[in-house]
């Protein structure tokens, strides 16, 4: 294992959060180097919204 990693391990071993409500699991999602994931999840989130909304037959 490398020193980086190493460096790495331990700083989210010590980092202790816990998600307890919609925000903090996006805000969790958005930390560090795990912005495309959470921007991916929102707009996947936000695709499945506009599906439901935009092809679901109104009669």
């Amino acid at each position: 294992m490398g020193k980086h990693k190493l460096k790495w391990w331990i700083y989210l071993s010590q980092k202790k959060s816990e998600i307890k409500s919609w925000t903090d699991l996006i805000k969790a999602l958005f930390t560090d180097d795990n912005w495309y994931l959470g921007g991916f999840i929102v707009l996947l989130i936000l695709f499945l919204i506009f599906d439901l909304i935009a092809f679901t037959p109104h009669s």
